[in-house]
């Protein structure tokens, strides 16, 4: 992982800030030296490492199981996630707790109840609505 160099100018330094440890990002700042895999996977820049005849393979099969997730549910909890991340715990812990109500409204977040309890796979209508 590289290309964030102050040898080459170029210095998008803000979200590594946010992601890596101080110390990490002010030598990647101060070396120039760009960070392996393995590096960022210690870090937590990156989730996993695969080989690269893998990569293909890996990011369908991640690809899959995203796309096996209802979408209004997934939207909904990365504008969660994104909208609590700036705030202090208590307020953080307000907003998730809503959310999770707000959740049981919908009708993918029913239908995914519905399916646990039944024990079969959901069956999504990645729909915002409400269910009535």
């Amino acid at each position: 992982l590289g290309q964030i160099s102050s040898k080459k100018g170029r210095l998008p330094l803000q979200v590594l800030f946010l992601i890596l440890q101080l110390v990490v990002a002010l030598e990647m700042l101060f070396t120039g030296e760009p960070l392996s895999a393995h590096e960022a996977l210690m870090h937590g820049l990156v989730s996993k490492v695969v080989p690269e005849d893998k990569l293909e393979e890996e990011t369908m099969r991640i690809s899959r199981k995203i796309c096996e997730s209802s979408k209004s549910v997934l939207a909904l909890g990365k504008a969660t996630f994104y909208r609590q991340m700036a705030q202090d715990l208590d307020t953080a812990y307000k907003i998730t707790s809503q959310v999770m109500v707000d959740n049981l409204t919908l009708r993918d977040g029913q239908e995914g109840i519905e399916a646990f309890i039944q024990k079969r796979k959901p069956v999504w209508s990645h729909s915002q609505d409400e269910k009535k």
